[in-house]
Order: C-alpha cells, then structure tokens, then sequence
C-alpha cells in the first residue's frame, strides 16, 4: 500500500515541484536521478522482504534455490540501473560500464538458474 501511494504520487510531487520552481528548475538528469533514487528505495525493501519468506519458509530446496537466485535480479537491477545513472553524467562515466558488465554476467546466470528450474519442476512433476 505505502509502494504504491509512492509510485503514484512521485509523478505528481515531481509536477508540483516543476510548477513551484520555474525560474531556477533542476536538470533533467537530477529529477531522473532523484525519481529512481525513490524507485530504488521502494524496490529494495519489497525484493528482500520476498527472498527472505522464501529463505525463511524453505521447504522444496530444490525449486527454491533457484527462485532465489532469480529474485536477486530485481535488486541487482535496481542498484545498477541507479548507479548507471548517477555516475553516466561524472567523472566516474566508465565505472557504469563496468557495472553494466557485471549485470549482465548476473542475468546470464539468472537464464541459467531459470532453466535449472524448469527442469529440476519437470522431474519433480513426473516422479
């Protein structure tokens, strides 16, 4: 309930606070930044809360593995997609290559673990 009156009232703070400061606006790149910042920080909360109820209550370890493994890419993104952004405007504008980079190895192995439990769901369906 709190995510979603966030989610839906950034767009309306972000036009009250265009409206209210027209003759000194912020960049563009700011607000953006500013706009994932709370993004992130709804996003985080929710993916961790999710990944330890599946820790937590763990009673098929064989399909929740690699659930977890898969749920970590919600996260992950989130904090690559902030830091891509804050860091693509700075000095630090190779840094979010390499970041990038390591997202992208993770989402190989996020495809590799979603096959891995496709198969482990389809002998544990036929036994």
């Amino acid at each position: 309930l709190v995510a979603g009156v966030v989610l839906a009232g950034l767009p309306v703070a972000c036009w009250f606070y265009y409206d209210q400061h027209k003759d000194a606006p912020i960049e563009p790149h700011t607000m953006g930044w500013l706009i994932s910042s709370v993004v992130v920080g709804v996003t985080l909360p929710i993916s961790v809360w999710e990944i330890v109820m599946h820790l937590r209550y763990m009673e098929s370890p064989l399909l929740q593995v690699p659930i977890i493994r898969i749920l970590w890419m919600v996260p992950i993104y989130a904090v690559d997609s902030w830091l891509a952004l804050r860091f693509s405007w700075t000095e630090y504008r190779t840094l979010s290559l390499y970041i990038n980079t390591a997202r992208e190895c993770y989402e190989a192995f996020v495809v590799y673990n979603f096959l891995v439990f496709l198969a482990r769901y389809v002998a544990l369906s036929a036994a």
